[in-house]
């Protein structure tokens, strides 16, 4: 199901496994203090459980940081109206160097929190306690509204929580507003993630014995169809259960709690040190890095292939947004006029997927470009994806891929 996540801990080292988490958090020395983690998604799904769920693990008692609605009395509105920071506190004394903001609700039409507010959010711009008003998104007249947001105001990963047992009942309006934020995410360079809550209402087999989360076939297919509605990639979604009504310490709980933890922190402080530049174990980076960009797509869809040639010389700089109907011009401010050689790409790596065949008008992009690789005397290299999805035999056994006639001769 999850890669990161493949199984949980069996009962002896549950709790080992609780402490090597717990040390690492405790021990984090980010790139930036605090690194800052948005939570939205529909009413109902647990974001402010979510927060007092990860509190109660952190410092290993009950605790309430976040406002939550009963489930008596909650009713299909927003219980929180404001953007709240949750500062998350050590067992040592302290906050951790991250923090959650909360939002209000996603609601089905013109209800809930807007998509361009969520959006003025992920850039820094909207300050602590402003309400949301449904009708209209913030403008930058208003008083909560921070016209230059510092690194710090912005947000450093971004946390859909969804509850597994309403996936499949979520109305489309919800949908398109979850997907309008994961794309402008995406364009930031901002790591999106789901949080599949309420696992324990999904599956009768998870709610008697935790343990077997990540062997759940309802679960796995609640995740499959979060990757799906959402556009959300299955190891960028984290099964976990929230504490409701327990009041005493539960072990399977918080391990998967802070399983999802580790990597969103990850993913935050990740993106503080300025994506694609590769850390090394023992601290600071490797020295390579990886430039990444849109993808290829059939006819006039997707990045043209002008556009990738000026990449190879250097001329385009990062975070410029590719327009597939015209290449870049000189006189855009992300172009650079005469590059140095640490801008110029030093290998071309084609990502080409094994179990799917290519459309025509792809390929002979691609071949344009290895063509102009080849002419400024580049390295190329092809890696071909999802082995596993092109060969039964591979797919069981991944120490046969050099063995598979099929894999030979993809």
């Amino acid at each position: 199901m999850h890669s990161s996540c493949a199984d949980v801990p069996s009962t002896g080292s549950l709790d080992l496994e609780k402490e090597d988490i717990l040390k690492e958090v405790e021990n984090l020395k980010p790139h930036l203090d605090p690194l800052r983690i948005l939570l939205y998604g529909p009413v109902g799904t647990g974001k402010s459980s979510f927060v007092n769920s990860v509190q109660r693990v952190l410092l290993g008692r009950n605790a309430v940081t976040a406002l939550e609605s009963s489930a008596v009395s909650a009713t299909s509105a927003s219980y929180t109206l404001t953007i709240k920071t949750h500062k998350m506190q050590k067992r040592s004394g302290g906050c951790h160097p991250f923090v959650f903001c909360d939002t209000m609700g996603l609601e089905a039409g013109n209800a809930g929190i807007q998509a361009k507010d969520i959006i003025k959010v992920l850039k820094g711009h909207i300050l602590d306690d402003y309400k949301f008003n449904p009708m209209s998104p913030i403008t930058s007249e208003d008083s909560k509204y921070k016209q230059s947001p510092d690194t710090c105001d912005k947000i450093h990963c971004v946390v859909c929580i969804i509850s597994a047992d309403s996936i499949s009942r979520m109305h489309p309006s919800v949908i398109e507003k979850i997907r309008t934020v994961q794309k402008k995410a995406s364009e930031l360079n901002i790591v999106h993630i789901i949080v599949l809550t309420k696992v324990d209402e999904a599956c009768k087999m998870v709610n008697k014995d935790l343990r077997k989360l990540y062997h759940s076939r309802k679960i796995s297919e609640k995740v499959e169809q979060s990757s799906h509605t959402l556009g959300i990639s299955l190891n960028n979604i984290y099964p976990v259960k929230n504490y409701h009504s327990e009041i005493t310490e539960d072990t399977s709980v918080d391990v998967i709690i802070l399983m999802a933890l580790r990597d969103i922190i990850n993913f935050a402080n990740d993106y503080a040190m300025k994506t694609y530049k590769m850390k090394k174990r023992e601290g600071g980076r490797h020295p390579f890095a990886f430039r990444d960009i849109m993808g290829l797509e059939s006819d006039d869809g997707g990045i043209q292939a002008k556009d990738i040639i000026k990449v190879l010389k250097g001329h385009i700089l990062d975070d410029y947004k590719f327009n597939p109907s015209e290449p870049i011009t000189a006189g855009n401010p992300k172009y650079k006029q005469c590059p140095d050689p640490r801008d110029k790409v030093h290998c071309l790596v084609s990502i080409v997927p094994a179990d799917a065949e290519m459309d025509p008008s792809v390929i002979n992009k691609m071949k344009t470009v290895r063509k102009k690789a080849s002419e400024l005397q580049i390295p190329q290299v092809i890696v071909l994806t999802k082995v596993d999805k092109a060969c039964e035999i591979v797919n069981k056994d991944l120490r046969k891929l050099y063995c598979s006639r099929k894999i030979r001769e993809k």
